[in-house]
């Protein structure tokens, strides 16, 4: 609409340079895809393209809808922490017949896991990244960074640990042979690069190229201009998919969403993020829980007031959904009436905290959250049209 997508200072589209796509969509076949998680609730989500989202896989395992999921491999991820509705991801956790978790760390949701795998850190294992995508010339950077220092134990890279298990399955030949460097030189190829160039040169390099600019104004073999990465190829407003499948074809804002205010639920939710951590990560490190060591609850003076609290109170957050436990935080600028909470706290409390370790997960935010409100498009949960309370907690 301002005229800046395409164009040098917004958002360019693309990058610098070509690189192989190994995700390994082309191996699965139509039918295949077609039983994606969701995909028939919502068939431009993310289903469609090869993702399903945590509820879908909840209601899978425990209700075998729209067919039994009996098996979990994860990598990385705190489920219990990171996703809405901690009990039905607990119940969810405790029916599968078999759960194998690589990580760091023993995590809320590594317990549950039949077999945990020690996962190299960053600095204990290679890692091509083709393209940093803080700027244009970024974009034209590839490297290939090397390890620090040995992984400690066992540990091994989640691509190693991949390759192993493709190799144990008996389906290296779909997995480069087993080996990560055939599996980066087929990303690297379209760049005229390889891993045997890049360690030579751990820097990295600058590939030739730039990003188009205005890409949608390149002319076609018949003279038209090639349009916008759309089925009309035009910028769109107006979606003749989403009417398709009995959405609005033009984004409109939801009034009723956003006015459920009741004197039992007054406060509108929304949840925020903290410089100390990432995501759910790194809670159990105590060098980083001195810089942030309980769960925030950001308010106004005046709804602090209003009910009781002071700067540094305990209180708890209620909604329809649930509960979650942390510190008051007076914010000068929030507006009257929104609270702000943080997701992705699994670790317990120290001894006296409401979240001690008999309830290590009573201040997870994303257990709080109304997953009936989930999008019908992406599946994902908008918090503005979550209401709570604030109560203090005595003692």
């Amino acid at each position: 609409m301002t005229g800046s997508y395409g164009r040098r200072g917004g958002n360019v589209p693309g990058g610098a340079a070509s690189f192989g796509d190994i995700s390994g969509r082309d191996l699965i076949s139509p039918a295949q895809s077609a039983k994606a998680l969701g995909l028939s609730e919502r068939p431009l989500g993310p289903g469609l393209n090869g993702w399903v989202t945590a509820r879908d896989v909840y209601r899978a395992v425990v209700d075998k809808q729209p067919y039994p999921v009996r098996m979990l491999m994860s990598f990385g991820g705190n489920l219990l922490a990171a996703q809405p509705d901690t009990e039905r991801a607990t119940e969810a956790l405790r029916a599968l017949q078999f759960h194998a978790h690589a990580d760091f760390f023993v995590n809320a949701t590594a317990r549950y896991a039949d077999v945990l795998l020690p996962a190299a850190t960053s600095w204990e294992r290679e890692g091509l990244r083709t393209g940093f995508d803080v700027s244009l010339a970024g974009l034209k950077r590839v490297q290939l960074r090397p390890a620090v220092v040995a992984p400690r134990g066992e540990a091994r890279s989640d691509t190693d640990i991949v390759m192993g298990l493709a190799t144990r399955l008996g389906l290296s030949d779909k997995f480069f042979g087993g080996s990560a460097d055939r599996g980066h030189d087929a990303i690297l190829a379209p760049a005229g690069l390889s891993v045997e160039l890049l360690r030579s040169c751990p820097e990295g390099f600058d590939v030739a190229g730039e990003a188009p600019f205005e890409p949608w104004s390149v002319l076609t073999s018949g003279g038209t201009p090639q349009g916008f990465p759309t089925p009309t190829r035009r910028l769109e407003f107006y979606s003749e998919r989403l009417l398709s499948i009995g959405q609005q074809p033009v984004p409109a804002l939801d009034l009723q969403s956003m006015d459920r205010s009741t004197s039992l639920r007054p406060l509108l939710l929304g949840s925020s993020k903290t410089v100390a951590y990432c995501h759910s990560q790194h809670r159990n490190i105590p060098s980083l829980r001195r810089l942030e060591p309980d769960p925030p609850i950001e308010m106004t003076a005046d709804d602090a007031a209003a009910r009781g609290l002071a700067d540094g109170d305990w209180a708890r957050i209620v909604t329809d959904r649930g509960s979650a436990v942390g510190r008051v935080r007076i914010v000068e600028g929030l507006a009257r009436g929104t609270v702000f909470g943080q997701h992705g706290w699994w670790i317990a409390g120290p001894a006296g905290t409401p979240y001690g370790a008999s309830r290590p997960l009573a201040a997870n935010l994303n257990g709080v959250i109304d997953t009936t409100k989930a999008d019908p498009i992406s599946g994902s949960i908008p918090l503005r049209a979550t209401w709570c309370e604030i109560e203090k907690i005595e003692g």
